[in-house]
């Protein structure tokens, strides 16, 4: 098989695992399995960097946890808090692991605190689930990996450790994605926070082509909705629903493959889709719930870009600091 069937095979197969796995275990918030895999496969994923990437969710999720069961209704001392471990997460976390884990840990952390915000008894029940979908996500990535071993589409990077301006950065987008959220979309803060969170990770690690990322995000915003559509005009079937999954990741795969130079609006895209798309862990009767998930997608890339376009104005972000 060539690369770019290999490279196709490993996206459709890690996507449409976890959907499936999603489908049996029924966690809630299942849009961050199918991102993880998805986000996870496009990087160096080496099998010792397994047991990492684990402990990495898990050590967000605690770090959420620990936050919200400290200051509970303390908003004001919850917001600096927050900001504080994200710094000191991202920077600690950079030393010892990949991208994969940087991405994990932020997940894990950004995705607990917003769910225990909005319902603080459910806070422990909201944190498994969370770190059940990041854990199922990445052991399908991991798995695509053994099974396709296809090169990726450039040489490994080098281990880069986020600078304190940078880790700054992804903390001020979270804080404000945070306050967005529990002004405008309450009801999906969980997705509006992480949309921001990794579209923030994405922007530090230059060049930020923020141009095509913009499109990239449109482009899977608009994808997700129509997809939704035309997998619930088919008859709501779940077969059908990951049969067509893993042909859009597939797709794209092939794509950014193909064509380099779309690399970025595809991978964004793509990114965009795997939030908004999802409909799981069974098929949506409503096309409101996906009106909500692409509302709230679109309101998070906007909260990251936007101020990373501000703060470029007035200050260049220093590229990170490369580790061999």
């Amino acid at each position: 098989m060539s690369d770019v069937v290999l490279v196709s095979a490993r996206y459709a197969l890690a996507t449409g695992a976890t959907a499936l796995a999603l489908a049996i275990v029924q966690p809630s918030q299942p849009f961050l399995a199918v991102l993880a895999a998805y986000l996870l496969v496009a990087r160096p994923f080496r099998g010792n960097d397994l047991a990492g990437c684990l402990l990495a969710v898990w050590s967000g999720v605690a770090a959420g946890l620990v936050l919200v069961a400290l200051f509970p209704q303390q908003f004001w001392l919850l917001l600096p808090a927050f900001a504080v471990v994200i710094v000191l997460g991202l920077q600690g976390v950079s030393r010892w692991t990949g991208p994969s884990g940087i991405l994990l840990m932020a997940m894990g952390l950004c995705a607990t605190l917003p769910a225990g915000i909005v319902d603080p008894r459910g806070a422990v029940d909201a944190a498994w689930d969370h770190g059940a979908n990041l854990t199922i996500g990445t052991l399908a990535a991991w798995l695509a990996f053994r099974l396709f071993a296809a090169p990726l589409s450039g040489p490994t990077p080098d281990r880069k450790e986020i600078s304190f301006s940078q880790a700054g950065f992804v903390a001020a987008v979270a804080i404000v994605a945070l306050c967005a959220a529990a002004v405008l979309l309450p009801s999906a803060s969980v997705v509006l926070e992480i949309a921001a969170v990794t579209t923030a990770l994405g922007l530090i690690q230059p060049p930020a082509r923020l141009g095509a990322k913009t499109a990239g995000a449109l482009l899977g915003a608009l994808g997700a909705m129509v997809f939704d559509i035309l997998v619930a005009g088919s008859g709501n079937n779940l077969a059908a629903f990951l049969v067509a999954l893993m042909t859009v990741f597939a797709a794209l795969a092939g794509l950014m493959q193909v064509q380099r130079d779309w690399t970025p609006t595809l991978a964004q895209g793509g990114a965009m889709f795997a939030v908004a798309a999802p409909m799981l862990p069974a098929p949506d009767l409503s096309l409101a719930a996906m009106g909500t998930r692409v509302e709230a997608v679109c309101v998070g890339f906007l909260v990251a870009t936007g101020l990373f376009g501000l703060l470029s104005c007035l200050t260049p972000f220093p590229q990170a600091e490369t580790r061999k």
